[in-house]
């Protein structure tokens, strides 16, 4: 399994990845997200959901959407 990655390092396309979010945020810890650029707030992290939190702040940390399991 790959380790948690700084967030300046996290894909910018579109991709689906895991964030680690800010222990301040009224949020799970855990989101499943991707970067969107947005007319109000520039680049922000988009989740599964269409919340949005301003970034780069609400992000500390990404890794790689696991594979899944085959049933």
């Amino acid at each position: 399994m790959t380790d948690w990655q700084p967030i300046e390092t996290a894909p910018l396309d579109g991709t689906r990845i895991l964030l680690a979010m800010h222990p301040d945020l009224a949020c799970d810890r855990v989101q499943i997200g991707y970067a969107a650029e947005t007319v109000m707030w520039g680049l922000c992290w988009r989740f599964d959901g269409e919340h949005t939190v301003e970034a780069p702040a609400s992000a500390t940390h990404w890794m790689p959407l696991p594979e899944p399991l085959l049933a």
